[in-house]
């Protein structure tokens, strides 16, 4: 277990009291209307751009349509190659026995 020190805990007070006051640590004074402005000018670049997709959180991750579907493809891909392998697995070791029991006629 890690104990924080009295440096660290008079910092996190610190930064707290910053936020509380509409500033950041460093002392710049951010207020919330130049974070609204600032989300306003990042929006109006995405819908120039169309680079609107919706996003949907899956666990800690976000993922448009076309990233979904592309991991998908990816899995997908993934799955069937595990099923060839495994199907080719098991007919060099029926081949094998196959082998086996012929030459135990013999």
């Amino acid at each position: 277990m890690k104990i924080a020190s009295a440096s660290n805990y008079n910092a996190g007070i610190t930064d707290t009291k910053a936020m509380k006051n509409g500033s950041s640590a460093s002392g710049e004074d951010i207020s919330f209307m130049e974070q609204i402005g600032s989300f306003k000018s990042q929006l109006y670049k995405k819908v120039m751009n169309n680079d609107t997709e919706v996003k949907i959180t899956i666990g800690n991750q976000e993922f448009s349509e076309k990233e979904w579907d592309d991991l998908m493809e990816r899995v997908d891909k993934n799955i069937e190659e595990a099923k060839e392998a495994l199907e080719d697995k098991k007919e060099k070791i029926l081949e094998e026995a196959k082998e086996a029991h012929e030459d135990k006629k013999e």
